[in-house]
This record gives structure tokens, C-alpha cells and sequence, in this order.
């Protein structure tokens, strides 16, 4: 993700309350502010999974995740998210 600074700025940086899911809140909050996001269509970077327990099942990575759900629930409402809802009804009642 690249973002100018300004944008950054306006949407108050990372919230280090949240155990995980800064960078989702910084940019739920970046795009709520009417920011605009592009994909740009090269490959920019390498990903690469190792064969070890991935730090995003974790129970702290879950209670980020549900707690980033619980902070932008009528955000994620209001534009329509309903995979990011499932999963957070999935967090939050087990379903």
C-alpha cells in the first residue's frame, strides 16, 4: 500500500490500541474520508508464505479482527462489506 502523507495524516495513523488489524483500521479510515484507492496493475512486491502457524489465527490476531469489525460495523454496513460482516458475525457468536 502506498498513500500520501496528507492522507495519513487525516485519518489519525495507525490506532496501536488494536492487538492486530492496524493497517485494515487505517485504511477503512483513509477511504471513509473519501480518499480513493488504485490497484496498479504490475507486480510490485513478492509475498511469501512459510510452511509455520500464520500469525493471523492466533487468539490475538482474532481479537483484533473482532475488534476492527466491532470499531467500523456500520462503515462495513453502510458500503455493503457482507464478507467482512460474515466474518465478524463468525468471530463474534461463533456462527
Amino acid at each position: 500500500m502506498v498513500a500520501r502523507r496528507a492522507a495519513l495524516l487525516d485519518a489519525g495513523l495507525f490506532d496501536e490500541t488494536l492487538p492486530s488489524c492496524q493497517d485494515w483500521d487505517m485504511w477503512t479510515r483513509i477511504l471513509a474520508r473519501g480518499y480513493e484507492a488504485r490497484v496498479v496493475p504490475e507486480v510490485l512486491a513478492l509475498y511469501h508464505k512459510h510452511t509455520s502457524e500464520s500469525i493471523g489465527m492466533s487468539p490475538r490476531a482474532r481479537e483484533g479482527y473482532a475488534r476492527y469489525y466491532h470499531k467500523h460495523f456500520w462503515k462495513l454496513l453502510r458500503f455493503g462489506q457482507w464478507r467482512h460482516l460474515a466474518r465478524y458475525a463468525r468471530l463474534t457468536v461463533g456462527v
